[in-house]
């Protein structure tokens, strides 16, 4: 579900879900704000799946699922970086 307005979110890509290999299968955005976002794993979203403990800025849209804040992320950039990694 990727609908709601665009927004952009500040925060630290950390680690959220692992295979019982212990490879990581999905992870949130701590937003400096002080809220978690679950990164859906659509459009950008398994692309951060290597960024765990990185500063990004991503844009995308939030919604809220099974009372959880999740955002399909469109776009991101490293926080101390010029380049867009990823566009959709």
């Amino acid at each position: 579900m990727d609908t709601g307005p665009l927004v952009t979110l500040k925060g630290i890509v950390v680690a959220a879900d692992w295979e019982t290999n212990g490879k990581v299968s999905a992870v949130d955005i701590a937003g400096y704000d002080e809220k978690r976002y679950r990164v859906a794993d659509e459009l950008m979203g398994p692309r951060l799946l290597n960024l765990v403990k990185e500063r990004i800025i991503a844009q995308g849209t939030v919604v809220s699922e099974n009372q959880r804040n999740v955002i399909y992320v469109h776009r991101f950039r490293l926080d101390d970086k010029e380049t867009v990694l990823a566009v959709v």
